[in-house]
């Protein structure tokens, strides 16, 4: 599922300028696709195996929360990690030709409109994902082998603030 008419930008949070949702193309109560996922990215450019992002949680009804996207080639092929207050977990998965897959999840307490710091090591076929600092999964894929972009990733209606976006190459 692809993103729709999204429009993503700059906004102010207190003090902060951070990136997130300024033009929702539509999204309102009766038109939410469950299924549509939000993502913005960096293009043409070739990341390695270390992404760490603050994201907080700011809204939404169907979804919350979201996180990180690496190895992405296109808007249908990428990893992500995300952390979603509704629910109360953390998870990765990979989406292939467009089709989102869990390869590893766990629960967790989260808190909307609260900022979380996501970080994720990958390097060959095992990936780490840690939450606030504590590594809470630990999984192999090699479904999408090759480094790519990065970016960040919402579904549905979840609104999320994403700021200090850091990418080691080791």
């Amino acid at each position: 599922p692809k993103g729709g008419s999204l429009q993503w930008g700059i906004i102010k949070d207190g003090q902060n300028k951070v990136l997130g949702i300024i033009s929702n193309g539509g999204i309102e109560k009766n038109r939410i696709s469950f299924s549509q996922f939000n993502i913005c990215w960096f293009k043409g450019v070739q990341f390695g195996v270390e992404i760490e992002i603050r994201m907080k949680a700011v809204s939404g009804k169907v979804d919350q929360g979201g996180g990180p996207i690496w190895r992405v080639f296109d808007s249908d092929n990428y990893y992500v990690a995300r952390a979603n207050p509704l629910e109360g977990n953390f998870r990765v998965y990979y989406v292939r030709n467009g089709k989102r897959v869990q390869i590893a999840s766990t629960d967790v307490d989260t808190d909307s409109d609260k900022w979380y710091t996501i970080k994720i090591v990958h390097r060959g076929d095992k990936i780490e994902g840690y939450l606030n600092g504590r590594k809470y999964i630990e999984v192999k894929s090699d479904m999408l082998p090759n480094e790519g972009g990065i970016g960040v990733w919402t579904k549905a209606d979840a609104l999320s603030y994403f700021d200090d976006i850091k990418v080691t190459i080791k």
